[in-house]
């Protein structure tokens, strides 16, 4: 079993390099009450062991900056980090 720290800094317990890293975003089922905004968490995971590596609210809905916040927290050099296009939309108001 590998630990969270091991994972973040890029390797596990072997030695072995890991691969890619997911970003996603989840609406926190009951957190829109009394007419506060829903609550939205943006997570780093390995794909290799679903390992949640990092995990931010989304301050007043802003998926772009938490997750840049993330990608600044755990090692990606050699991964490749896949997204849904989702997160990255910016609504026109």
């Amino acid at each position: 079993m590998r630990s969270i720290g091991t994972c973040a800094r890029g390797s596990n317990s072997s030695g072995i390099a890991l691969g890619g890293l997911r970003a996603d975003r989840k609406v926190l089922r009951g957190s829109k009450q009394d007419g506060a905004p829903v609550l939205r968490l943006l997570a780093l995971a390995a794909h290799e062991s679903g390992t949640v590596l990092a995990q931010r609210a989304a301050g007043d809905g802003d998926d772009v900056t938490a997750v840049l916040i993330l990608l600044t927290e755990v090692p990606l050099a050699g991964r490749s980090v896949m997204m849904d296009a989702g997160i990255l939309h910016i609504e026109a108001t």
